[in-house]
């Protein structure tokens, strides 16, 4: 039997420096941090199955025990991809040389979250003021050492102006880096925030797809509207997500106590994970019967697993961004596809539902835009 990979997304420390009203994990994160042996010892126990590890969930550039656990990581199993994903206080860590070179030698990926491209709305919406500052520092940092960068910005209507994504976009060419849209969950109830509308984000990635180049989109409605075979939501299958207290749950978003799997600190393998009811009830493919009859139905499957719990609170009802809900069915005027950058891969391009692009020009036709058939 073929050796199963996971690519996991670990944040081992709840501290962080801002305060961001849509922050999906701050009640997840009041716990103590684990020791450092601990996350040790899970990788001791696990590395053998790991393809890939994305450092996020807390700003992990503020734990001292980060830095020893990427150093032991690469040390020990350096065939494991490690990625960070910063609100930019790298920039800042890096002033230590010795955190510096470990970043330096460990680190292979940096993603760094920019929603605005301009200081004041960034700072505003970070609740912290130099972030931009910071995180187009971290940036430069990425570019002058050769490291993969990423500007991850958050899926809200504001964000997805198409003028404050011509400045991201720009802010990504002018540094090297690729662009990476998460649309917003409303995870949070007390949140004031909302996802955007299904044709807000239609009109957002039009935009994008008329001029730039798209490097995978793993949102199974949106791949399916806009014909992307790359792997989508059945890419994060073999992914999971372990909080800073040791909780294992099956998606970024699926974070309530329904969702704990387990914990690392009962000595938990990965490949365990799968004989659990949480993953079996995740992984299972159930596509809502108000798929039937849809063209999208097989490669959509009803959308995004964590979206439609959140909506509902099950899995058998379909996406909130169901074409089919909204507006009727999609259909294209003609058959016209994006441009795919097929040789290039980030750890998050099998890791889960999102979006990444390249500020590389599109020459190709212009996406026609979807209305009611």
């Amino acid at each position: 039997m073929e050796t199963k990979l996971w690519t996991i997304g670990m944040g081992i420390t709840s501290q962080c420096n801002m305060s961001c009203p849509f922050c999906y994990s701050r009640e997840q994160r009041k716990a103590d941090d684990l020791e450092t042996d601990v996350w040790t010892a899970f990788m001791d126990n696990n590395a053998k199955v790991i393809r890939a590890i994305n450092y996020g969930t807390g700003e992990n550039t503020l734990s001292e025990a980060w830095y020893e656990l990427i150093a032991y990581v690469r040390q020990n199993f350096p065939w494991i991809r490690q990625a960070l994903t910063t609100n930019g206080f790298l920039a800042e860590a890096i002033k230590d040389c010795n955190k510096a070179k470990i970043i330096k030698e460990c680190i292979d990926e940096i993603d760094v979250s920019i929603d605005f491209a301009d200081s004041l709305r960034h700072d505003t919406i970070r609740g912290f003021t130099g972030a931009f500052d910071m995180a187009l520092s971290t940036l430069r940092y990425c570019r002058d050492n050769g490291k993969l960068a990423t500007i991850v910005a958050l899926g809200l209507n504001d964000v997805l102006e198409c003028a404050n994504l011509a400045k991201i976009f720009d802010l990504a060419e002018e540094y090297d880096a690729l662009m990476r849209l998460n649309l917003y969950r409303h995870v949070n109830e007390s949140s004031s925030f909302y996802p955007p509308s299904f044709l807000e984000v239609i009109k957002a990635l039009d935009w994008i797809i008329k001029k730039y180049t798209v490097v995978s989109i793993s949102e199974p409605v949106f791949k399916s509207v806009y014909g992307i075979t790359n792997r989508g939501d059945d890419s994060c299958a073999y992914s999971v997500r372990i909080l800073p207290n040791g909780n294992i749950t099956p998606s970024t978003y699926l974070i309530s106590e329904e969702w704990v799997a387990g914990n690392i600190l009962s000595g938990m393998v990965l490949d365990d994970l799968i004989h659990t009811n949480v993953f079996m009830r995740f992984w299972e493919s159930v596509i809502p019967e108000k798929c039937e009859g849809c063209l999208y139905k097989e490669t959509c499957k009803g959308g995004t697993r964590d979206r439609r719990f959140l909506k509902w609170g099950r899995l058998d009802d379909t996406d909130i961004y169901c074409p089919r809900d909204i507006n009727g069915y999609f259909t294209r005027e003609r058959e016209v596809f994006p441009k795919l950058l097929d040789n290039k891969r980030t750890v998050h391009s099998d890791y889960l539902p999102t979006m990444i692009f390249s500020p590389i020009k599109n020459g190709g036709e212009c996406v026609k835009c979807y209305r009611k058939g």
